[in-house]
């Protein structure tokens, strides 16, 4: 085919003129021609050789020199189909496809296939127990609503192996140390807070409350012998410290209950010194002696100005 050459374009008058003629040149030169990028089956490409249009070829496809390809470091040469190999020792990347079903288990599927591919270790913050959901915002949806419930204050703590390392860890404290069983308080309202019971002496079961069983046994009594025990009656008592060998309330066993009591005193009475008066001469002392009863006074108990409130013990 022969070389076409075109009318370079300026501008003026004649520009249109030279454009037409140009376009003129190659409609010829390509009259009745066929070009295919690729023939179809039983067609020939009637351009059989390059066209040169002012230098630029119009390439016949037929011609294109073969060449080779690398990709991955492995080089490819055309040969009616290309194909380019599998991508391998990739780490992290599933390897074929996916044949679960359903979101958890497409989950276990690609961390399996992570976990077992070259790198991969330590692969963490996998939801624990089963995802329920068939779609992915459902999943997502429910991994939110897991997280959610870790905030709530009875589950604080609840997916962690060993909760005490967990508190020593962050440097808090549990209601069971600062408020251990067996520990007494009094409060300003006639019944017992969650987590306590009321000191009122009550036979109460070893096997329900065995934290506060272990904390006190049977000190303040044995129950029925096998399956209750007995908590303190602090009722209408004042609390006194165990004297535990000091030597003020000597042989105190702990627990122990005391009476009432007046410590052994004396008083000194004036009298008067004759018979008259209802004296009468002891020659055994030389002195005038007489027997004097003083009225009544007080209530039925000796005791400091208090104020009643509620002993309780934690369980």
């Amino acid at each position: 085919m022969a070389k076409i050459t075109l009318v370079p374009i300026t501008s003026g008058l004649e520009t249109q003129t030279q454009i037409n003629n140009n376009f003129s040149a190659i409609a010829e030169e390509l009259n009745d021609k066929v070009l295919y990028r690729s023939p179809p089956v039983g067609e020939p490409n009637t351009l059989e050789e390059n066209v040169d249009v002012n230098s630029k070829n119009l390439v016949n496809v037929n011609t294109i020199a073969v060449q080779s390809i690398t990709v991955a470091g492995t080089s490819l040469v055309p040969s009616g189909v290309l194909s380019v190999p599998s991508a391998t020792n990739i780490p992290n990347t599933p390897s074929g496809t996916i044949a679960a079903t359903d979101v958890q288990a497409a989950l276990n599927e690609i961390i399996t296939d992570m976990a077992s591919s070259a790198g991969a270790v330590n692969v963490g913050n996998t939801p624990a127990g089963n995802i329920v959901a068939t779609t992915v915002q459902a999943a997502i949806d429910e991994l939110d609503t897991q997280d959610a419930l870790k905030l709530v204050i009875a589950n604080n703590l609840s997916d962690v192996a060993d909760a005490a390392t967990a508190r020593s860890n962050l440097d808090v404290y549990s209601t069971q140390v600062s408020n251990p069983s067996g520990m007494v308080q009094y409060f300003a309202m006639s019944t017992a807070p969650t987590g306590w019971m009321k000191a009122n002496g009550a036979a109460v079961s070893r096997t329900t409350y065995a934290t506060l069983f272990t904390a006190i046994g049977t000190v303040f009594g044995v129950g029925d012998g096998s399956t209750t025990f007995n908590l303190p009656d602090l009722r209408g008592e004042f609390i006194r410290g165990w004297d535990d060998g000091k030597g003020t309330d000597t042989g105190r066993v702990f627990g122990s209950s005391q009476a009432d009591e007046f410590k052994s005193h004396t008083h000194t009475i004036y009298d008067g010194d004759s018979a008259t008066d209802g004296a009468y001469f002891d020659a055994a002392s030389g002195s005038v002696q007489r027997t004097n009863i003083s009225n009544a006074t007080g209530g039925t108990e000796t005791r400091p100005r208090n104020i009643a409130l509620l002993a309780c013990i934690k369980y």
